[in-house]
């Protein structure tokens, strides 16, 4: 019996090791089991001064259209702030310069924060020079067609876009023509109104509006007034397109600084504050009589492009943007 075992057991240890010739793959493939694919090119543009093409951007891009950026009432940055990721911030206290936060990284008007977003208008990057702050107070937020925010590292787009980019298209005067005057008031002297003119004629387009607007804030120190012109001239053909803007924006904003919540609704205050006005909103940390921004700025763009077949364009752009900054902080 035990020799029996001890064969049985070299017969299958052998029977283990033999080589499996039917198992090992062919040399070769049937040509016609192959299926050969065109070459794929893969490229990322700087930003145009357009629609992204959703489907050729290599990021996750979110779009706002006019519907919802017309109900913001006082900057771009709040139609973005129910996006994912996205929240707003108010480091000088006044809801026009608001500073944008995309997953933890942002965009803000305070000199000395980390920029980490790149702004476009119609493809034109609109980060200061010094700093690469964004002063949202001075972008055409009501002249919008959409908005794109583009998300991830974005090196193609410049500096400072670590978080992304986002993009602002302005409107065109295409479709009937309209004029609009609007008036609004409000409590704390908010007081306003724009006057909007677009159409098209004789193969051209044409989109203007002045607005203006002023408010003393619920706080005190907080006056704030805006005006702001923009107009858009373009002509469209089937294979070309063509148009030039302007913008011009001339405000006046005081910053009380941001503060506790709490301080404001008469809660603890710190040991330096000895003497806390009777209205908190008259509270003023830093002391003096609190920060002030006098921007003004004119934009000129200017954007021209043309199709010579199925594989080629052509696209021109030009831009002059002259700002003259007055402010303390």
């Amino acid at each position: 019996m035990r020799v029996l075992q001890t064969i049985l057991f070299i017969g299958s240890f052998a029977a283990m090791h033999l080589p499996a010739d039917a198992q090992e793959p062919p040399d070769t493939i049937p040509t016609d089991s192959v299926i050969a694919l065109s070459g794929v090119r893969v490229e990322v543009a700087r930003m145009r001064a357009g629609i992204i093409p959703i489907v050729e951007a290599p990021f996750p891009v979110d779009m706002i259209n006019r519907n919802r950026i017309e109900r913001a009432h006082h900057s771009v940055a709040e139609v973005l702030e129910n996006l994912p990721g996205v929240s707003l911030g108010d480091q000088v206290g006044s809801p026009f310069q608001p500073d944008l936060r995309l997953r933890g990284f942002s965009v803000s008007p305070v000199v000395g924060l980390p920029q980490s977003i790149s702004v476009f208008v119609d493809g034109v990057r609109v980060n200061e020079a010094d700093a690469a702050q964004v002063h949202f107070n001075l972008l055409p937020m009501r002249d919008l067609e959409r908005v794109e925010l583009v998300r991830g590292p974005a090196g193609n787009f410049g500096k400072n876009s670590l978080a992304g980019a986002l993009n602002l298209v302005t409107r065109r005067g295409l479709g009937d023509s309209q004029v609009e005057l609007e008036v609004f008031g409000g409590d704390f002297g908010d007081l306003g109104g724009s006057l909007l003119a677009s159409g098209e004629a004789a193969g051209f387009d044409l989109y203007s509006r002045l607005s203006y607007r002023q408010t003393d804030g619920w706080r005190m120190k907080n006056h704030a007034q805006q005006l702001q012109a923009f107009i858009k001239v373009g002509k469209r053909g089937v294979r070309s397109d063509a148009w030039i803007s302007y913008t011009l924006s001339s405000d006046s904003i005081e910053g009380p600084q941001a503060l506790p919540e709490s301080w404001l609704e008469g809660g603890a205050l710190p040991p330096d504050i000895s003497s806390p006005p009777t209205d908190r909103r008259e509270l003023q940390y830093t002391g003096g009589n609190g920060d002030y921004f006098r921007p003004r700025l004119h934009f000129f763009n200017a954007h021209l492009e043309h199709t010579l077949n199925s594989a080629l364009e052509i696209s021109l752009s030009g831009f002059a943007r002259f700002t003259d900054f007055n402010q303390f902080n």
